[in-house]
């Protein structure tokens, strides 16, 4: 099988199920063209070349721009020949859906972008109306926990059975790294993601400011993105000068494996690698309460409203003062590490890919 993967990767869960992809893929006898932008870094071109795929850099922006008609055009010019185009997040996915033709598109989401918006707002209202006019483009919904399944069917874009879940899995432990030591003196709380909508690091370190001193929490936040600025001030302004900022982390596990909790404050999620990777090591979790969360966690969480500070702060607090209740969650958690095994999801993935490939397109 021959296959164009479609992607604008970023920094984020994202880009290493993407990396995992590229990685996978070519022990299936699956190989072809990845077509990613690099305006966020070029490690998974890098990636693509080392395990085989041609590779093709194609930048697109993160937003609507003159770009695109360029970045439509050359896509339509490299998908014949394929079998099968798998697209990822909304930029790729929408450019992917109107080039490919008679190509049958496999579409991730990987976290639908109208649901960063509120509720009843015209920005959710319009990109939800956009990605219904692209559904009919889409062969198969990659979603990547059963919530965004449902999600895709209740907002209209699909029937059930076009929705596949394929639960993201966690990448093998890189290499080790030193973490600083001023970060290890106490109750190590962990936060990584990609600093963007919908993640919510302000937040985060606004949770940090209510939790009680006494408790010796470091709050640590890793990541990179459009947030960085804010997110550093927010920090600058927890008591005791116990919060800090790590940017460049690529041993996130490492940290984990240190971390009383890991924490997740954000506004949507389809599944977090980040939390994924907390359920592995049985790092009890403190979460806003949005559905890709809760398919992560599960009962291995306490959850808060998203962008509930204060709640955010109690919930931290309890999981810092209660042993019998850390130690319960931390349980679940190494329960549900299975869940996100890497040889599941690659046959997951090649299931999904021979379905697209001999199904019709239908509305």
């Amino acid at each position: 099988m021959k296959v164009a993967i479609v992607a604008r990767p970023g920094i984020g869960g994202a880009a290493r199920v993407i990396e995992a992809l590229l990685r996978r893929l070519p022990d299936r006898g699956i190989s072809g063209t990845a077509i990613l932008s690099g305006t966020e870094g070029t490690a998974l071109l890098n990636a693509a070349a080392a395990h085989g795929w041609r590779v093709e850099r194609l930048d697109m922006s993160r937003g609507v721009a003159w770009s695109d008609r360029a970045a439509l055009g050359r896509i339509a010019e490299l998908i014949p020949g394929h079998d099968l185009v798998h697209a990822h997040a909304s930029k790729a996915g929408a450019l992917a859906r109107l080039a490919a033709g008679a190509v049958p598109v496999v579409y991730a989401p990987h976290g639908l972008y109208f649901t960063y918006h509120a509720a009843g707002s015209w920005r959710r209202g319009f990109w939800r109306a956009l990605e219904r006019r692209l559904a009919p483009r889409t062969a198969l919904f990659h979603c990547v926990s059963e919530a965004e399944a449902e999600e895709c069917v209740a907002a209209g874009l699909c029937a059930p059975e076009r929705a596949v879940a394929v639960t993201n899995p966690v990448p093998p432990r890189g290499p080790a790294e030193e973490a600083p030591s001023a970060i290890l003196g106490g109750k190590l709380v962990l936060m990584a993601a990609r600093l963007a909508d919908p993640k919510d690091p302000v937040g985060y370190f606004t949770a940090a400011r209510r939790v009680d001193p006494s408790l010796d929490a470091r709050f640590v936040l890793c990541g990179d993105g459009d947030l960085l600025v804010p997110a550093r001030r927010a920090s600058e302004h927890v008591p005791g000068g116990k919060a800090w900022v790590l940017t460049g982390v690529k041993d996130v596990r490492g940290l984990l494996r240190r971390a009383r909790l890991a924490v997740l404050a954000t506004r949507s999620e389809a599944l977090p690698v980040f939390l994924a990777e907390a359920m592995t090591e049985g790092v009890p979790v403190v979460a806003s309460d949005v559905p890709g969360c809760r398919a992560a966690c599960g009962r291995a969480a306490l959850y808060a409203p998203p962008g509930d500070d204060a709640a955010m702060a109690a919930a931290i607090e309890r999981l810092l003062r209660d042993g019998a209740l850390h130690a319960e969650l931390s349980a679940e958690a190494r329960a549900r590490a299975p869940l996100f095994d890497e040889d599941r999801w690659i046959g997951g993935i090649v299931a999904m890919y021979e379905r697209a490939v001999t199904s019709r397109r239908r509305p």
